[in-house]
Formats: structure tokens, sequence, C-alpha cells
């Protein structure tokens, strides 16, 4: 119960943290739009549309981490393929990749690959997993995703090059609230998030990670 308090006031300092990254930019570009240059308004307009998408993944993600931990979300499976849900969790981060000079390579089977899952919760995992890749790697590092088949499954790889983790952090990758304590590397939700989706759709998630080895 310590422990479990203890961790609930880390994230609480982590989340203060990491919702005024987003909202310093936004009470910045406010004043801009208020000097009424067209430049200005411009690019302070982006700047409170890309923070805004930023905070409302958190919320999201506060939300979604609530549900799976009640039992109360509802998949809304049909029938989809691997490229259209790989396509927009890669463009949900592009630009980040891009900024950050890291080369993203995809592989996936030539065939049409057709999948029973949640379109919109697929698509998070993945996106999750490419954001969790991106973050630890470092600028102009290399992340690839592959997919391939396995006795009638899809086994989806997200690699990295970046800093690798430790055993300790291994073995609590996917637990709530738990974060490796780097300021602004995130609320600790992501992947636990993840393993709750992937539970959820029937599915298997396993971490395999070396110190230095990404």
């Amino acid at each position: 119960l310590r422990q479990a308090d203890r961790r609930k006031d880390e994230f609480l300092a982590m989340l203060g943290h990491e919702l005024r990254n987003p909202l310093a930019p936004i009470v910045h570009a406010v004043d801009l739009l208020g000097r009424r240059d067209a430049r200005l308004a411009e690019r302070a307009t982006e700047i409170i549309r890309r923070q805004s998408e930023h905070l409302s993944r958190m919320v999201d993600d506060l939300l979604d981490v609530s549900r799976i931990t009640r039992g109360t979300v509802r998949l809304d499976r049909r029938m989809v393929t691997l490229g259209e849900l790989v396509s927009p969790a890669i463009e949900t981060w592009r630009h980040v990749i891009v900024q950050r000079a890291q080369h993203l390579t995809v592989q996936l089977p030539e065939r049409t690959i057709w999948l029973d899952v949640d379109p919109t919760r697929f698509t998070q995992i993945v996106a999750n997993l490419l954001h969790n890749a991106s973050k630890f790697t470092p600028d102009e590092g290399e992340i690839a995703i592959i997919a391939e088949e396995e006795n009638g499954s899809i086994a989806l790889h997200v690699r990295d090059s970046g800093r690798g983790m430790t055993p300790d952090v291994l073995e609590r990758a996917f637990e709530p609230f738990f974060t490796t304590k780097d300021v602004g590397k995130g609320t600790g939700l992501g992947l636990s998030m993840v393993y709750g989706f992937v539970k959820q759709s029937g599915g298997h998630i396993k971490v395999y990670s070396e110190v230095g080895h990404g």
C-alpha cells in the first residue's frame, strides 16, 4: 500500500509537469494572436492546434486507463487491413520523427492482411509503441515497425536503437503510472494502456531490451 501510494504521488507530480509542457506554449501563442500580425497569428494557431491535440491525447489516455482498470472498455471490432491501422499511427507522430531526424522503417507483408480488431484501439496501440520508441531514441536514431505472419497470426514488432531498459524497468514496464523519472518523458500511462488493449483484443505483448541496445 505504501508503494502504491508513493507511485500515485510520483504520478501526480509527473502529470502536473506534463500538463504544464503544452500549456506554456498555448499561453505564449495566445499572446502572439493579440499582436495583429498575420504571420505570427498563423504560427500561433499552429502551436495552439498541436499543443491542444497533445493535451487531448493525455486526457484520453487517462480516461482509457481508468476504463481498462474498471473493465468497462468496449471494443468495436470489425475487419480492417493491417495497412489501414499502421498508417494513421505513423502519421500521428511523423512530425516528431521528422523533427528529430530519426529514420523509420516499415515492413509489412506484401499480401493484404485482414484483422478482426477495433481499428481505433489497434491504431492507439501502434501509435503509443511508436511514440515510446521515438521518445527514448536519440536524434538520427533508427526505428522499425515490422509485421510478420506466424501460424495464422500477426506478430508486430516495434524496434528502436534507443538507450534500452534496465532489468527493473523491464519488470515494471506495463504497470500503470510507472515512469523512469525522466523529466518530460511522459505520464507512465502509454504502455499500461497498450497492455490493456492488447489483452482485451485477445493478443499478447512482450518487451525485450538491453541497456544501450534499444
